[in-house]
């Protein structure tokens, strides 16, 4: 756990959204929505820390922020995508996904960032979205009705 970077403290004032330098502070890791929402739901059921998550309508998407160096080391996933560099647009921490605002960078928060600041752990991340994405196909390949495999 770390405080909140100094750079984010104007994005807590108003409403627009303050540029923070991915790398830095975090590493980004981009989840399609459906995906990252039920990768939310595993990670909670787990009871497993969750760090600050957004949710990005323009690109369907929803936004773990981890420790900083370790999109590196993510998996090639399905609907994901770990980002290392360029810049995350920050939204006031009152621009939530409840309350149906949004700030000029478009994004909102899921849960937002508390001080001190605690990132979401990537090995758990990254378990909670493997667990979903077989769940899915387990899902999507079951015939209807069905909730057990006959023995072969």
């Amino acid at each position: 756990m770390t405080a909140l970077p100094l750079e984010i403290g104007a994005a807590t004032a108003g409403a627009e959204a303050t540029p923070v330098r991915i790398g830095a502070t975090w590493d980004v890791v981009r989840i399609t929505a459906r995906l990252g929402m039920d990768t939310l739901d595993r990670l909670r059921a787990m009871g497993a820390p969750v760090g600050p998550v957004l949710h990005t309508p323009l690109r369907s998407a929803v936004e773990y922020l981890v420790p900083p160096g370790e999109a590196v080391s993510w998996p090639h996933l399905r609907g994901t995508r770990a980002v290392s560099t360029g810049v995350l647009l920050y939204p006031p921490p009152h621009i939530t996904a409840a309350s149906g605002g949004r700030s000029t960078g478009a994004r909102r928060w899921i849960v937002a960032p508390a001080d001190p600041l605690t990132l979401t752990d990537i090995d758990a991340l990254c378990e909670a979205v493997t667990t979903a994405i077989a769940a899915d196909a387990i899902a999507t390949l079951a015939p209807a009705g069905r909730r057990t495999l006959d023995p072969v």
